[in-house]
């Protein structure tokens, strides 16, 4: 047997104690002495001040669970419709996709989109601040690591072009849209900073010379997973070659 819902077990404890005020008072005035009748009458009016209780409880507890229902939709609308955004962002770009384009992705109307966003500069921004959140995770899954084995084996990683591109649909949207460095500035500065940690070996703040190097790493394993999909075999060892110049070993 499936098992009751809070608000259910409380519309059943208030259904049972309405039927035993009931049947208290039908015995009350049945028969008990004048005295024992003043008692029952005053327990029956208690019992019935519970009832009214238990049944204002059960409401509220099935308002409440019905208000966790409902922000759970709207969470996984949300959800379903930033993944939609994402993956039109990465292949049609950002000024080359619609409104409607992210909500036939979802498989949703635009007011899906008008309901939770305020429109599609928001829809990025949020994909901005997750991916910011994204990366700051899968830093510190490989704090210790050497950066550059790290970035070379990304390459590995289906989903990394993805993610670049839509990195790159952030940072030109920043360069054509003044207001939203505001926002953007943080979460890109952020991921610098967290790969130029990796370069540092010791206490306090990364030195001028690892966040430029950390730079020039990030900068050639983007560009060259970008152009690889274009020139193929021609890119073959650029990333390494170009990583020893920065990282020169002993």
């Amino acid at each position: 047997m499936a098992r009751k819902s809070g608000d259910e077990e409380l519309g059943a404890a208030a259904k049972a104690l309405a039927e035993a005020v009931t049947a208290l008072s039908k015995a009350v005035g049945q028969g008990l002495t004048e005295a024992s009748q003043e008692v029952g009458t005053q327990l029956a009016s208690s019992l019935r001040e519970v009832s009214r209780e238990l049944a204002d409880a059960s409401v509220e507890v099935g308002r409440h669970a019905g208000e966790q229902r409902r922000r759970a939709k709207v969470e996984r609308t949300r959800a379903a419709l930033l993944e939609a955004a994402r993956t039109v962002f990465a292949r049609q770009g950002y000024e080359g996709a619609s409104v409607g384009d992210v909500a036939a992705e979802a498989g949703f109307t635009k007011g899906a989109i008008y309901a939770n966003f305020g429109g599609k500069e928001e829809l990025l921004l949020e994909i901005a601040r997750e991916l910011g959140e994204d990366e700051a995770d899968w830093y510190a899954d490989r704090a210790g690591q050497d950066l550059a084995d790290v970035l070379d084996h990304a390459h590995d990683d289906p989903d990394q072009l993805m993610r670049t591109l839509l990195s790159l649909e952030i940072f030109t949207y920043a360069v054509r849209h003044a207001e939203s460095r505001r926002v953007l500035a943080p979460i890109v500065g952020g991921s610098l900073r967290q790969a130029a940690a990796m370069l540092h070996d010791g206490d306090g703040e990364p030195s001028q010379e690892e966040r430029d190097t950390a730079i020039g790493l990030l900068a050639v394993h983007t560009y060259v997973s970008v152009l690889a999909p274009l020139l193929g075999d021609q890119l073959d060892g650029v990333a390494d070659r170009l990583t020893a110049r920065l990282l020169p070993r002993p």
